[in-house]
């Protein structure tokens, strides 16, 4: 996980800093666990437990991943615009 992009108030975020009913949830699934999508509404505390998950799995050795929703967009985005380059219309 590149730290260098992480804001530095998430930068030490620990799955003991979220509520305990996500820890629960999250520890029961995590061995089969592929992906994990958070949704809800502004100031839920989504992009900490996000945070505090990727903090934990980097910590394990685990692949991880970290896109908020306008950084994924853009990133889809530029591939589409690059594959136009190549291909004829």
């Amino acid at each position: 996980m590149n730290t260098n992009i992480i804001p530095t108030r998430y930068l030490y975020v620990k799955t003991e800093d979220i509520p305990e009913r996500i820890q629960t949830i999250l520890f029961s699934i995590k061995e089969s666990l592929r992906g994990l999508y958070l949704y809800g509404k502004c100031g839920t505390g989504k992009t900490h437990v996000a945070y505090a998950i990727a903090n934990y799995c980097h910590e394990k050795k685990l692949k991880t991943m970290f896109y908020s929703s306008t950084d994924l967009l853009r990133e889809i985005k530029q591939d589409f615009d690059e594959d136009r380059k190549y291909v004829p219309f």
